[in-house]
């Protein structure tokens, strides 16, 4: 799931900040493609005058920049130039080299010194009659412009624990949208709570599919996906409920210290082909006693029910 945002500013780390200012803690840069970097470039023209060579030069630059400096690099004109070189075609090349310059006549003026085994070797000088157009150059800048993919910073499996710093990561997804739906012309914000629903009925989806086929379920794989889309939706309901990060983090350290410890080893057990010796828990498993708020409780076994429902399925299967 995830959100694009198209910024332009003066410049690339404005509209970076931008972005930034654009994200809650839940959220990261997925990708982002620079339209426009902001920076001046120029565009040189040559022409017979320097009027015309400017409004060459102008004609060129793009619609959507702003000029910020005309430079006139030549002005137009007849004249003779000295150049040093070896020989006379190393002489035109570097005549030939600069704008707007056409050679009308090239000598050699002075002979240079071959020198010993190349000391105290010394270029020809050669002069030429030069035709010089008028040259100049348009400095322009665009306006900084990205599209930036920003979405969930998704929780891998393997950072699954009953600890502080994984209940605030899972914390941190409510603080706003996650991204946005468009449907009938009509932009619905998605939160941690549809997000977790949304998670969680297409992993239903994906596992019947798998065993109307009789293709391999790995049943740690999605059990952890499971329990993380029933946690998901835990911490969504909760904050939809008005809770704070102090009275999500008990639930979250309950929850997982209950999976981990109870629930994703009897997951592997049946991932090896081997029936636990444990018996799976009611869905009510989940219940916290201690939480003294009753609706709370039963929506946390809500949540976690597909997990625990898919767990006496696959067990039951061996």
């Amino acid at each position: 799931m995830a959100t694009i945002i198209e910024v332009e500013t003066d410049s690339l780390e404005e509209a970076r900040e931008h972005v930034k200012s654009q994200m809650h803690k839940g959220l990261q840069v997925l990708s982002e493609n620079v339209i426009s970097d902001g920076k001046p470039r120029a565009m040189k023209a040559v022409a017979e005058s320097i009027e015309i060579a400017f409004a060459k030069a102008q004609g060129d630059v793009p619609n959507d920049a702003v000029i910020v400096e005309r430079r006139e690099l030549a002005a137009p004109g007849q004249k003779a130039i000295i150049i040093e070189a070896f020989d006379e075609s190393s002489a035109r090349a570097q005549i030939e080299s600069q704008s707007g310059i056409t050679i009308k006549a090239l000598r050699l003026a002075t002979s240079g010194k071959q020198g010993f085994l190349g000391i105290g070797k010394k270029p020809n000088q050669y002069e030429a009659e030069i035709i010089q157009q008028a040259v100049v150059e348009v400095i322009y800048k665009k306006k900084a412009k990205i599209r930036t993919e920003i979405g969930v910073r998704l929780i891998t499996p393997n950072r699954i624990s009953p600890t502080d710093s994984f209940a605030q990561e899972i914390w941190n997804l409510t603080d706003g949208p996650l991204g946005k739906l468009e449907k009938e012309g009509m932009t619905v914000d998605i939160s941690l709570y549809l997000y977790g629903h949304a998670q969680l009925n297409e992993l239903k989806s994906q596992i019947q599919a798998a065993r109307q086929v009789r293709a391999g379920i790995n049943t740690v794989d999605a059990a952890d996906k499971l329990f993380l889309g029933g946690l998901y939706v835990i911490a969504g309901d909760m904050k939809i409920m008005g809770k704070e990060w102090v009275e999500f983090k008990p639930v979250c350290h309950f929850v997982t210290t209950m999976y981990t410890q109870k629930l994703k080893p009897i997951a592997g057990f049946i991932n090896s082909g081997r029936r636990p010796s444990d018996s799976i828990p009611e869905i009510g498993f989940f219940r916290n006693t201690q939480l003294n708020d009753l609706v709370l409780s039963a929506r946390i076994s809500e949540a976690m029910s597909p997990l625990v429902l898919f767990l006496n399925d696959e067990r039951s299967r061996i």
